[in-house]
Parts: C-alpha cells; sequence; structure tokens
C-alpha cells in the first residue's frame, strides 16, 4: 500500500471569513505534526451554519484506496465547532467534529472503505460552523489535507517468458522492456 496526500485546490462553497480567496488559507502544504501558518479562515459570531467547501488536487495511479484520513489544523471557542465533512462520489459522509478545544492543534477523521481512481479525483472537504449554545463565538482552521491510502494500478506486462514473471523481466536482447511495445505480435 502507498500513502499520498492532497489539498485543497478551489473553492465550492466560501461563506467563512477570509481575505482573498478562502482555500488558499488552508492549502499550506503542512502535514501533521508541522506546525502550519498563522493564515486562516473563521466562522465568528453570526457565522452559525456558515460552510466553506473545496474542491481537492488528486493522485494518479489508484487501483483502490481503502483509507482516507482528513487532517484540520484549528481551533474554537468554548462550546463551539465545526463539523467536518468529505464528500466522496457525490456522497457526503458524515464527519468529525473538529476545532472543540480553545488551543490550536491536528485533528483527524478516518473513513475506511473501497474507492476508484475515480472517487479519489472528486473528492471534496467541507466545514459546517455550529454551536453547542445557540449563539456562535467563533471557529477558525488553518490547514487542512486528507491523506490516502492505496494500491496502485499494476502497469506491468501481462505475459511470463519462459516461467520468469513479465514484472521481473528488465530488458530483452538489451533493450529495457519499458520501451518495448509489442514482441512479435504479443
Amino acid at each position: 500500500m502507498v500513502v499520498g496526500y492532497i489539498d485543497p485546490n478551489s473553492d465550492v462553497i466560501a461563506q467563512w471569513q477570509a481575505s482573498g480567496i478562502n482555500h488558499d488559507h488552508v492549502d499550506d502544504g503542512i502535514r501533521e505534526p508541522n506546525v502550519p501558518n498563522s493564515d486562516d479562515i473563521d466562522a465568528t459570531d453570526g457565522d452559525e451554519n456558515a460552510v466553506d467547501h473545496y474542491h481537492m488536487t488528486t493522485l494518479e495511479g489508484i487501483d483502490e484506496a481503502t483509507k482516507i484520513v482528513v487532517w484540520v489544523y484549528g481551533r474554537g471557542t468554548s462550546g463551539e465547532q465545526a463539523i467536518c465533512n468529505a464528500r466522496i462520489d457525490d456522497e457526503l459522509y458524515l464527519g468529525a467534529w473538529t476545532c472543540t478545544n480553545t488551543t490550536f492543534a491536528w485533528r483527524s477523521h478516518t473513513y475506511n472503505g473501497s474507492w476508484t481512481q475515480s472517487d479519489i479525483d472528486g473528492l471534496q472537504i467541507r466545514f459546517t460552523a455550529d454551536s453547542n449554545y445557540g449563539k456562535y463565538d467563533g471557529t477558525w482552521i488553518r490547514a487542512c489535507y486528507m491523506e490516502i491510502t492505496y494500491s496502485e494500478v499494476s502497469l506491468g506486462y501481462g505475459h511470463d517468458f519462459l516461467g520468469v514473471p513479465a514484472e521481473n523481466i528488465d530488458n530483452v536482447s538489451g533493450v529495457p522492456t519499458a520501451n518495448i511495445d509489442k514482441i512479435k505480435g504479443v
């Protein structure tokens, strides 16, 4: 299995407060446990139920993805949080309550399943501001990304030669097998 990372790359809905393009504020290319820069998006007083929703970059060569971990670096105020959801293949997966502490920290939510290249190509992430007390005071998010565990598409030849698996044959008469499209009609 291989692990790869994808980041927000465009806004679908941008209702949280930020200067400029919202996804730029949370796409730091930073991975847990590193601390991102202090640029963030925020939902503050009066932003109850505000939504920020992003398209994600993608990975190539996925045969099957089996685990998606959503990582978020942020904080809330006492009793406030953001609901973080992943959208996979147009289905909204319920996520974790995140940013419930009053100090900035990394938090994650894991989804296990079976997804295709097409599913990963269409991944999105959504944050919804929420309050336990009816008056929303604020949540701040500084970074988010997804960690994808997957198996790679096999690119080897499908035929064995004299009992040797094709993927173990490096060359034929000095020509690298990666450069051979056909072997006399095979």
